[in-house]
């Protein structure tokens, strides 16, 4: 995505009787619900509607934002899935030829991980390197550990996105 990234939402100052009060942008436009979960999301992602959507939304995300939250959803669910299977297949597959490459399950995963970064960042979160810090990883870590992943793929993986050091 090319150009300056979207500056996060911020209270616009609305004026009613004399007295200015600050209000989120999309009231001044009557719009302050998120709506329900769509029903055509995958399991994932409307698990992952569930567990974030209330959040952004006390956050300041409301309906005009319902797309973006979409596609963050079913890049979380793309990346879950991906995740699931380089635990399955790992992180490094033979070709018919004999060769190792990378799997395309881990491609597929960092991916959708960069997806899910871009669209946060439009949210207004902040993603860049500097957010993380060592409780970040150790509950990112415990979330992979849950997901099934064997330990040394979780070190490697989050070593890969440069979330820990790597391990000797």
């Amino acid at each position: 995505m090319k150009g300056r990234k979207p500056k996060p939402t911020l209270p616009v100052p609305k004026k009613a009787a004399g007295v200015e009060e600050i209000v989120p942008p999309a009231a001044a436009e009557g719009d302050l619900t998120l709506p329900p979960v769509p029903d055509w999301l995958t399991p994932e992602a409307k698990s992952e509607w569930e567990r974030t959507g209330k959040r952004l939304h006390d956050a300041g995300v409301t309906e005009i934002d319902t797309n973006a939250l979409i596609l963050y959803c079913e890049a979380w669910s793309t990346w879950r899935h991906a995740l699931q299977k380089v635990a399955e297949y790992g992180p490094v597959i033979k070709t018919k030829s004999q060769n190792l490459v990378e799997s395309p399950y881990l491609q597929i995963a960092n991916k959708a991980m960069d997806q899910m970064m871009r669209l946060a960042s439009g949210f207004g979160l902040r993603v860049e390197q500097p957010a993380f810090n060592v409780n970040v990883n150790v509950v990112l870590k415990q979330q992979l550990l849950a997901l099934g992943l064997p330990p040394k793929i979780v070190d490697s993986l989050l070593a890969y996105v440069g979330t820990l050091p790597p391990q000797s």
